[in-house]
């Protein structure tokens, strides 16, 4: 529990007052002798301390404790960690060789009660110590009052300040609230405004994760796909879009007074004493995405954060059909789940009939960017409705200045694509379906759009920035990735691209050819 000197109450980690089932030994558990350990990347892991089984040992870079402050149990720290590194274990149990995919630094920041501003002094010394080797940061423990939305919270806004000046990544809880102690009904719960997010879950720039409900269980409030019962919903700050993403995690059952996390095959996590139990939480959904965007951050030419949080952002699979909603719709399902769950495949590689462009860079005032990709010849071809979409994620990274209130942003970046004409000249605008996703002064601008007939040739997305304070032109730097897709999956279009010799991939294996 972390106390807080102003508005919210205190930040707290989540752990249901439950039984849980029988827990699951892991003394005999070895890390697969093939895999590097030193290659892996390393996620910052700012929580309680990091107590794993001896075998895991190696996982863990260092053991760092925040100046001037105890240690902390371990306890919720190691479960964290142990889904950064492992993602959902139990599923690697059928030998007791498993794989990681991260290492562990271990910041041990929280040890009990803390003012804010020590929480914070905290939190900067780790990123300030390890900022120049590690770039990733998860942080899973929230406000147990949400956010009032007209205002950034003052973690929020510290949060948001150390992203601009160090270049990190932060991946932060969305939150948890106990309405499914005295609610019957999930409708109900999202319906009632103490269920909105926490701070520091509204930083504009961190990573915020919710959690959804992996598997069914009797008296569960929430079904499989659906939020579970305890994730803390949208919107943010100024209505702003939040979660970001959403991961799967456990649920909580009740039996009368009685609550239960029970045990299903992404509930599962690791004690600090050496076992596999269940547990729920956004705590526990936040370092799954921590771990996916270090998998991602890991193939990418110089480690870039921007472009793989643009990578993770856009290639994210939504749990809903686009198609026929309304606006109000959407803006829900967003509120709800983000953009959806973070796939790491896709965001790493492009294949035969879905090819991903990215660029990176900065824009001022004063400057746009007209960036072209290209439609092949064998698309523009097919005959049919809805043969070829485009999908376009632009993020930034601009300043922020909490004394401005609402106008917390300094700038946004807004994308918007233009398709070629029959004349192979002449641009035209490409009018989008949904307001969602293309909000001014966001950090993120998203839309994709099916098309039936169109020509081939140069198409371009431009990239313009707005900015609303005035004694500033600032360099805002930004990430774009756009994907060109084959709806029936049969053409290869990389191949047709790939023979301009226009693009460079970012790497050898950016292709994934699929037996």
């Amino acid at each position: 529990m972390i106390l807080l000197s102003t508005g919210l109450k205190k930040l707290i980690f989540f752990n249901v007052d439950a039984t849980q089932n029988t827990a699951i030994d892991l003394e005999s558990i070895e890390i697969d002798p093939s895999v590097n350990i030193d290659e892996l990347p390393i996620v910052a892991v700012l929580d309680s301390g990091v107590n794993f089984p001896q075998s895991l040992s190696p996982l863990i870079t260092q053991n760092w404790v925040a100046p001037n402050s105890g240690v902390g149990d371990g306890d919720h720290g190691t479960k964290v960690a142990s889904r950064v590194a492992f993602k959902y274990l139990n599923q690697q149990l059928q030998s007791n060789i498993v794989t990681p995919r991260a290492r562990i630094l271990d910041c041990n920041i929280l040890d009990g009660n803390v003012p804010v501003n020590i929480f914070i002094q905290r939190i900067q010394a780790a990123v300030n110590a390890h900022s120049d080797i590690v770039k990733i940061y998860n942080l899973s423990a929230n406000a147990t009052s949400p956010i009032e939305g007209d205002e950034m919270s003052i973690v929020g806004f510290e949060l948001d300040a150390l992203q601009i000046r160090t270049g990190v990544q932060f991946i932060v809880s969305a939150g948890n609230h106990a309405l499914w102690r005295t609610e019957f009904r999930l409708e109900d719960i999202i319906d009632d405004d103490d269920s909105r997010i926490s701070a520091p879950a509204d930083s504009m720039l961190s990573i915020v994760v919710g959690s959804i409900v992996g598997a069914d269980h009797d008296n569960s409030l929430s079904e499989r796909n659906q939020i579970a019962p305890y994730s803390r919903r949208g919107p943010g700050f100024k209505g702003f879009s939040k979660p970001d993403l959403s991961a799967y995690s456990g649920t909580i059952v009740l039996d009368g007074q009685d609550a239960t996390v029970p045990n299903d095959p992404l509930s599962m996590l690791i004690s600090k004493d050496g076992k596999l139990i269940a547990d729920a939480g956004t705590s526990f959904s936040a370092p799954i995405v921590a771990g996916d965007y270090a998998e991602i951050l890991n193939s990418i030419p110089d480690r870039d954060t921007l472009l793989s949080k643009a990578l993770l952002y856009h290639n994210a699979v939504a749990l809903w059909d686009e198609d026929g909603m309304e606006e109000e719709e959407l803006t829900l399902a967003h509120n709800l789940y983000g953009r959806g769950l973070s796939n790491v495949e896709e965001s790493r590689f492009s294949s035969p009939s879905r090819v991903t462009f990215v660029r990176t860079g900065s824009l001022n005032r004063v400057t746009k960017e007209r960036v072209s990709i290209y439609m092949p010849p064998i698309l523009a071809a097919q005959v049919g409705r809805n043969v070829a979409k485009v999908s376009v994620t632009c993020v930034s990274r601009p300043l922020v200045d909490r004394t401005k209130g609402t106008e917390y942003l300094g700038a946004y970046i807004r994308a918007s694509l233009k398709k070629s004409h029959l004349d192979g000249v002449t641009l035209i605008p490409v009018q989008q379906d949904h307001r969602e996703g293309r909000q001014k002064w966001d950090i993120c601008h998203q839309f994709s759009k099916t098309f039936s007939r169109f020509n081939a040739g140069d198409w371009q997305v431009w990239l313009e920035l707005f900015a609303r304070w005035d004694d500033r032109n600032d360099d805002v730097p930004y990430a774009l990735v756009v994907t060109i897709e084959d709806v029936s999956g049969t053409l290869d279009v990389y191949s047709e691209i790939e023979a301009l010799n226009r693009y460079r991939a970012l790497n050898t294996i950016r292709i994934r050819l699929d037996n």
